[in-house]
């Protein structure tokens, strides 16, 4: 979303994330093998519920790497990683 880094956005939960416009959203394209490197304090998202229930990426394998990247003990590079953890817990309980 052009300009989504102008507004500090909470690393609390998946919904401070998740874009309020959606005609603002803007695709990439990816294809297998393809890195994509984000800041997860951006709006941001990847395929609905609904597009990975599909029939054609059902049994397909899919990995999410995430990780942190900043200076060590400072107060964004925590508040990324609690963040961070807090939002994988929260997936594995939705996705048990």
């Amino acid at each position: 979303m052009p300009g989504a880094h102008l507004a500090p956005i909470s690393l609390d939960s998946d919904s401070a994330s998740e874009p309020a416009d959606a005609s603002l959203v803007q695709s990439i394209s990816v294809e297998a093998g393809d890195v994509i490197l984000m800041d997860i304090r951006l709006p941001h998202c990847g395929s609905s519920e609904e597009e990975l229930s599909r029939s054609a990426y059902l049994g397909a394998e899919k990995i999410l790497l995430s990780t942190v990247l900043g200076a060590h003990r400072r107060p964004l590079t925590t508040a990324m990683e609690i963040g961070n953890f807090e939002r994988l817990q929260d997936w594995d309980t939705a996705h048990p």
